[in-house]
């Protein structure tokens, strides 16, 4: 029996795509230019242990993650590379973070001194990469006060600056000049930090939007997420795939006549003798599923309608056009069947919404590996 028809609806990930990604956008890259993979919030819904041992065996050097618990689920699946907690560790986390290896982002001295703490207390010297804010305004040193912090840092014997970054926000919605700005303030403190003496080894603030349109700020590393996975990459001129597909099958089929009413409320009526297909999957499965009301899906290669509103665990289509449609038939939500390509950009209202809808699958979804 065919791996799909074990399952109501499927998270198909294909290794190979992230792989052929990796190396795609790695060709656009200066030769010494390391990367670091983003594998938060579950790798982008992709399933964070898998792809992070599929990135580390195709030559990814470090990873990042937002949450500690992120980081030592990998540490305990086997990835023994360096992994960078983008999010605040709190003070009190500071045993765990040093027992797992891992690299915490700093921006606060109250953190500092607890990892210098914990790292006398077990001999063990800390690498720590230090955030800057350029115009985010969340957590990060600004920079006008970033080296007396760093100068702070260094006093702590037991802690070691291994890199500096920040991120440039102002690049969303593709407004480069702003972007340059914050660029040029990041470069006027890596200057002087220069002319105080100051060497930190790792420097990266590009993140996918800005990886392949400001090679100006590459540095000696880039940080990969959603680039990786295929998302937000149409408006850019190097093309990854997408990594998911997401996937059901048709399980009821229904005759109703013109003017026949349904969905909750009432909320579609049809115009015609419809042939009504119910897919065993709703928001409960992908939360994103609950705002593509009149969205498509694709059978036989063909788009088809939703009808009404989708429900929490299954939803309608009209197959009417769809010559044999049959129960069983596979249905694509996100991806590609014959001739037709569903993608997150085409069912996120905007485009910085793409990102988030891989990452609002259920963990009831099954992630196959390809």
């Amino acid at each position: 029996m065919p791996y799909e028809n074990k399952y109501r609806v499927l998270a198909e990930i294909d290794l190979g795509r992230l792989k052929n990604n990796l190396q795609l956008i790695r060709q656009q890259l200066h030769p010494n230019t390391q990367i670091m993979a983003v594998v938060k919030a579950d790798a982008y819904g992709h399933g964070a242990v898998p792809i992070a041992q599929t990135l580390v065996n195709h030559g990814v050097g470090a990873l990042a993650v937002v949450l500690l618990e992120e980081g030592i689920e990998l540490r305990k699946n086997g990835i023994k590379v360096p992994i960078l907690v983008l999010g605040e560790v709190s003070p009190h986390q500071t045993e765990e973070l040093v027992h797992y290896h891992l690299t915490p982002m700093v921006c606060s001295l109250s953190l500092a001194s607890a990892l210098n703490k914990t790292g006398r207390q077990n001999r063990d010297i800390i690498n720590l990469h230090v955030k800057v804010d350029v115009g985010m305004g969340s957590n990060g040193i600004v920079a006008a006060e970033c080296i007396t912090f760093i100068n702070k840092l260094r006093l702590m014997e037991w802690l070691r600056i291994e890199g500096i970054f920040t991120h440039l926000n102002a690049a969303y919605g593709l407004n480069h000049l702003n972007a340059e700005i914050q660029i040029s303030e990041f470069n006027d403190l890596l200057n002087r930090l220069n002319e105080s003496g100051i060497f930190i080894p790792l420097i990266h603030a590009t993140s996918s939007l800005t990886i392949l349109t400001m090679p100006e700020a590459e540095y000696n590393m880039v940080r990969l997420g959603a680039l990786l996975y295929g998302i937000n990459n149409h408006s850019l001129a190097v093309k990854t795939q997408a990594v998911m597909q997401l996937k059901t099958r048709i399980a009821f089929l229904k005759h109703v006549k013109a003017g026949f009413k349904g969905g909750y409320g009432w909320n579609f009526t049809t115009s015609r003798n419809t042939l009504i297909a119910t897919l065993p999957v709703g928001y409960g499965d992908a939360f994103f599923l609950a705002f593509v009301q009149k969205g498509n899906v694709l059978i036989h290669g063909r788009k088809v309608y939703v009808l009404g509103s989708v429900c929490m665990d299954h939803l309608m289509i009209d197959v009417t056009d769809i010559d044999g449609a049959a129960i069983g038939d596979e249905v694509v939500l996100l991806g590609e069947q014959g001739n037709g390509t569903i993608t997150v950009e085409g069912i996120a209202a905007r485009e910085h919404f793409a990102p988030v809808l891989p990452c609002l699958l259920s963990r009831r979804v099954p992630r196959i590996y390809i």
